[in-house]
This record gives C-alpha cells, sequence and structure tokens, in this order.
C-alpha cells in the first residue's frame, strides 16, 4: 500500500510526502529545535585555521578517518553521516546524501518521529499505535517492512528508552531504522531498474525514492510520476540542494 502524509503535517498523513519548509532560514530553525540525536560519526580537532578548537582548527567530522563529505556543520543532521554513507556502500545505493535529505523529508531528524496515521492498517492483533510508521526514516512494520527486527511474537518494538536491552531491535534505535528503511529503498531501487530499462543513475535514483514513499506503482518511467510521488521527491530535491550547498558535495539531479 503507498504511504501517505507527514508526521510533522502536510498534505496527507504519513512521513513521506510532507512538503518542505520554503524558507532556508525556516529549515535551519527546524534542524535546531531538534535535540534528540544519537552520534554516529566522530569530532577531529581539524589541520584548517580557526578558533574553535585548541590550536585554532576547526572540530572536523571524520568517517573511517576521512572528512565527512556529507557534513553540513549542523550537529543534528550530521550526527549520523557516516551510517549513510556505511549503508550506501552495502547496499548499493548511489547517492548517500540523498538519503539524508529523505530523512529530512521523512522525520527532520526526529529519532522518536511517529506518523499519525497507520498507512497499511492495522494487522490481526496489532494495535494501531504499533501500525504506526517510525524514527528516521519512518519504517512501517505493518507494511512488511523492518521484518528482521520484530519481537519474537512478532510484534514491533516501539522501546524508546535507550538504556533498556530491548533498544538494540527497537524501531526507533537509529541504525536499525536506517538500515530497515535503506534496505527497503535499494529493494525498489532493484525492481525499478528492471521494470524500466534505459534510465539515467540520477533518475532510478528519485524513481526509488518516490516508490519508498507511494509504492512501486506510483513511478510511471523514467524520472515520471504520480502527483503524490512527484510531490515527494520534489521536497526531498529540496533539502538536497540545501545540504549538497552547505557540505560541498556535488549536486546529481
Amino acid at each position: 500500500m503507498p504511504r501517505t502524509g507527514g508526521w510533522y503535517g502536510g498534505p496527507s498523513m504519513f512521513g513521506h510526502v510532507a512538503m518542505p519548509p520554503r524558507g532556508l532560514w525556516v529549515r535551519l530553525l527546524m534542524l535546531l529545535s531538534i535535540a534528540l540525536v544519537v552520534p554516529a560519526c566522530e569530532f577531529v580537532d581539524g589541520e584548517e585555521t580557526g578558533s574553535s578548537a585548541p590550536g585554532g582548527g576547526q572540530p572536523v567530522m571524520t568517517c573511517s578517518d576521512n572528512p565527512d563529505p556529507l557534513a553540513t556543520g549542523t550537529p543534528v543532521t550530521d550526527a549520523h553521516d557516516c551510517l549513510f554513507i556505511d549503508l550506501a556502500q552495502r547496499y548499493a545505493h548511489p547517492d548517500p546524501m540523498l538519503l539524508k535529505a529523505q530523512v529530512q523529508q521523512e522525520s527532520a531528524f526526529n529519532l522518536y518521529a511517529t506518523s499519525s496515521d497507520s498507512p497499511c492498517g492495522v494487522p490481526t492483533g496489532w494495535t494501531d499505535v504499533e501500525s504506526k510508521s517510525f524514527g528516521l526514516l519512518q519504517i512501517t512494520p505493518a507494511c512488511n517492512e523492518a521484518t528482521s527486527i520484530l519481537l519474537p511474537n512478532g510484534h514491533p518494538n516501539l522501546t524508546r528508552d535507550q538504556t533498556s536491552s530491548l533498544w538494540q531491535t527497537s524501531v526507533y534505535n537509529p541504525a536499525r531504522n536506517l538500515e530497515e528503511g535503506v534496505k527497503t529503498i535499494t529493494r525498489m531501487l532493484s525492481a525499478l531498474r528492471q521494470s524500466y530499462a534505459g534510465c539515467s543513475e540520477p533518475q532510478y535514483a528519485l524513481m526509488s525514492a518516490g516508490a519508498f514513499n507511494s509504492g512501486l506503482g506510483s513511478v510511471l518511467g523514467c524520472g515520471m510520476y504520480n502527483a503524490r510521488a512527484q510531490l515527494y521527491v520534489a521536497g526531498v530535491l529540496s533539502h538536497y540542494r540545501v545540504f549538497s550547498t552547505m557540505a560541498g558535495w556535488p549536486y546529481r539531479y
């Protein structure tokens, strides 16, 4: 079933279609207002001149001892950059910055974001609360996502306590949430490559984003979508433009 809407508001109820804020200052205020983050990268003193580190060096975030190429200088949005890079490599996603932009569209980097609706209905024996979409990428176990982190009873683990032994398989755990979301995105990417031969790599990447939002049926051809998926892709691209400019990352679309 196609995903619909946004946990923080928008034209429908689920986190995959919410329209992005239009002004850059609005975006930045939204990013700075979110306090719940789990650092995934390491900050070290860099070589460049500056005033915020001993000896005049600027703090530089690194991933595997290399400068973070996705860094925008905003701790909230940069907290999971190393994971985006790692997951893109592991699951053959073509653009880790696009994953970062999708997270901004889905949850505005709120670890505990939860949709207001149950986009695939309420499975038999589940509660409505269990049937929502959760976390950074708004994964939805009720839509047959994230099945590898269900509880032994087959229900989603909604633990928010990071000190609990259950946190490792919680739908809100950022590492598990992002991995399960990226797995879904890249499965759709593979299916789209088979369905639509001859598209460009940037088109395939955006098509997988649209399909993650609205289902494979929302993609109508190379770079072609139904209205809902088109709205979502436009929102993701608006975040991508901001992030790529701030990070010095090439704009690919």
